[in-house]
């Protein structure tokens, strides 16, 4: 018998919490008895981690998925699912050229692409990774949840809330926690060499959320260079450089107007860039996917997310034995065993989440 055929099919090209998670099953993945492909929508970094695992990477433009917990009725969310629906059919034509064997989504808003493969008679996975929350939208996630119940052969949700947020039944849903295997991801990466400066002596805090507004950089930074005010600390930022992008007179008029206060293009990630350029102790750098030895280094890593989110980098720190600071939500709880093995505070709670900055102390 041959090698089953997998495609893998995933929402971004950069590398984040749920592509290493991709790329660990990947790498465990019996190349004897399956061979994997992976589809994006575009290139990115993610592209050359797949490479060096000699694993074929096709692409579709048109890959897009489904509005995530916002109002349907946002000129936005009509946008993106005009297009997603309209990208069906390229979908469709990537799956006749590769004939999978099995498709696995690797994000549960690329649900609607479920369709194609049950239309076609071929196996499918979905992984579920998202918190939607109960109070939020629940027509809209109604339709979500049938869709993926009616659709999807095999379900995986990566914590218990997940799992029980599509369905109460233990038999249709398996849990599988998002793959923590730190060892495999070392590489030595001396913090002085990144920080510019002897770091032997320094408070090193450390926040991997990148500039995604959901995961909070702009309170992680303002709350730090506002409450940390020791001169021995610093905030090490993966995600980003604190360059901001466009031309000279462009940048400069950009500056004014955040300085007066007036709407910029791009304003959320210029006031955060602007946030890390006025504290010399913040220092930005790319995203680092051999992560574990900046954490055997680091002092605190910090996170504020602003919607119920599984927090992977959470659960990377705290099996690394990282201290954590992260707003308390039912995935930070069930990670952290109720609290006990992180500070919590409330979600969105721009106080607590300075108290715990301000009162740590290890």
């Amino acid at each position: 018998m041959g090698k089953k055929k997998i495609l893998f099919v995933h929402h971004v090209s950069v590398v984040g919490g749920a592509s290493y998670c991709l790329l660990s099953i990947i790498k465990e993945l019996d190349r004897e008895k399956f061979q994997p492909k992976v589809l994006l929508r575009d290139d990115g970094p993610l592209v050359g981690e797949l490479q060096k695992l000699n694993v074929e990477v096709l692409f579709c433009s048109s890959l897009w998925f489904y509005p995530y917990d916002q109002s349907l009725f946002k000129l936005s969310s009509i946008i993106t699912i005009f297009n997603l629906y309209r990208s069906l059919q390229d979908f469709e034509r990537v799956v006749d050229i590769c004939s999978p064997d099995i498709v696995y989504f690797n994000n549960t808003f690329l649900f609607p692409y479920l369709s194609v493969t049950k239309k076609k008679g071929i196996k499918n996975i979905i992984h579920i990774r998202e918190h939607w929350s109960a109070d939020r939208h629940q027509r809209q996630f109604r339709y979500v949840q049938k869709q993926i119940l009616d659709k999807a052969d095999r379900i995986i949700a990566i914590n218990e809330y997940s799992a029980k947020m599509i369905s109460p039944d233990p038999n249709r849903v398996v849990i599988v926690y998002d793959w923590v295997d730190l060892d495999k991801r070392y590489k030595p990466l001396p913090m002085s060499d990144i920080l510019g400066e002897d770091a032997s002596k320094l408070k090193v805090y450390i926040y991997t959320g990148g500039i995604q507004r959901i995961k909070g950089a702009y309170e992680v930074l303002k709350s730090f260079s506002e409450k940390v005010s020791d001169s021995d600390s610093r905030l090490l930022v993966l995600g980003f450089t604190k360059e901001c992008n466009g031309l000279i007179l462009k940048g400069i008029i950009k500056k004014v107007l955040y300085y007066l206060g007036r709407p910029i293009p791009e304003r959320y990630e210029y006031c955060v860039k602007m946030l890390a350029q006025k504290d010399s102790r913040i220092v930005c750098v790319p995203s680092e996917y051999y992560i574990k030895d900046l954490f055997d280094q680091s002092y605190c890593m910090l996170s504020f997310f602003t919607i119920p989110h599984a927090n992977l980098a959470m659960a990377e720190a705290m099996i690394e034995g990282l201290p954590v600071i992260a707003a308390k939500t039912e995935e930070s709880l069930e990670y952290s065993q109720n609290g006990k093995l992180a500070m919590l505070f409330d979600l969105n709670d721009i106080t607590g989440f300075e108290n715990c900055l301000s009162n740590l102390k290890f």
